[in-house]
């Protein structure tokens, strides 16, 4: 029988783990919280230049932080467990709960995180259709990604790919426009 949800969750699994990834300059050392299936994991062991996983909160300082449980205000800072160029990548609401995903990147402000990248993508299980991450660093900007490792990947992506990447950083016009009238841009 054909479960929507099984057949797509890949798609998450995918958009929470290798924008992350190809996005940092050389990710080395990463943490997971929110993945008790383990999934997330398989994801981040296909990259071989992975030293060390933690599938739970660790006192190590890492390269990424990936949580894809659900956020909850008032929520650990997790920008002491990055170093210095870290990316944290949090799960985030539907693209349409705009007041839920300023209110996440306000609770991450909070914690010190002053840049961030909105990634949007198809999420066929839950009502809307669309899912969100938002990724985030304390210092520095979001730079190119390394766009020859994922065209020379040496691992199967079912989903993901050098062009999903750069169409889910780009805001849908509706979010565009709820975000300038705010006056903040991510």
């Amino acid at each position: 029988m054909f479960k929507l949800e099984e057949r797509t969750q890949m798609i998450f699994r995918e958009m929470m783990t290798h924008p992350a990834i190809f996005t940092h300059a050389s990710p080395e050392h990463i943490a997971i919280l929110g993945d008790p299936d383990s999934q997330i994991l398989q994801e981040v062991l296909k990259h071989s230049e992975i030293k060390e996983v933690y599938h739970n909160t660790t006192s190590q300082k890492v390269d990424i932080l990936i949580n894809a449980g659900i956020h909850t205000t008032n929520s650990k800072n997790y920008s002491t467990l990055l170093n210095p160029n870290g990316i944290f990548i949090q799960k985030s609401s539907s693209p349409f709960e705009i007041s839920a995903i300023q209110l996440l990147m306000q609770d991450l402000k909070s914690m010190g995180f002053n840049e961030f990248q909105i990634l949007t993508f198809p999420q066929p299980s839950v009502d809307t259709g669309l899912g969100s991450a938002i990724m985030a660093m304390k210092q520095g900007i979001f730079r190119r990604i390394r766009e020859k490792n994922i065209f020379n990947k040496p691992f199967k992506t079912h989903y993901y790919n050098f062009d999903v990447h750069h169409a889910a950083m780009v805001l849908p016009e509706f979010m565009r426009e709820s975000f300038n009238n705010q006056e903040e841009i991510p």
